[in-house]
């Protein structure tokens, strides 16, 4: 994530009043993170929305991400409003799926080509669990 994109999301989640941004540190150094957002309106407000989670790239395959998760998996359980989470990612994130996968998210929807880098397009794949 570029510096702007850090700071818009932060400033995203301070100006929530029910979003949750977790951190995965190492030696006192954020090195992950993962956040929480509620799905707005009374016809899915019992829906999260899971966003946000990377890992920088010299500190992935420590399990970091799979901790973030879990946190993140159990705080909405212990939200009585919270009925299942939603999330989206690119069809190339291989890693971020299997992990989803293993937690038990299952896919639910695909858009195809959603994603645009550059002239390459990218199917982007929805997944959802119920908590």
């Amino acid at each position: 994530m570029s510096a702007a994109q850090i700071h818009s999301l932060l400033d995203r989640f301070n100006r929530s009043t029910s979003a949750a941004l977790w951190g995965g540190f190492c030696a006192g150094y954020l090195v992950g993170m993962i956040g929480l957002e509620p799905n707005l309106g009374p016809v899915r407000q019992h829906s999260g929305i899971v966003t946000s989670l990377c890992v920088l790239p010299e500190y992935r395959g420590q399990k970091i991400a799979m901790a973030l998760m879990n946190h993140l998996m159990d705080s909405a359980r212990r939200n009585p409003q919270l009925e299942s989470l939603v999330l989206e990612v690119s069809e190339t994130a291989v890693a971020a799926i299997r992990l989803y996968r293993k937690v038990g998210f299952k896919e639910t929807g695909r858009e195809p080509k959603a994603l645009a880098f550059g002239d390459q397009r990218f199917d982007l794949i929805r997944m959802s669990l119920f908590v």
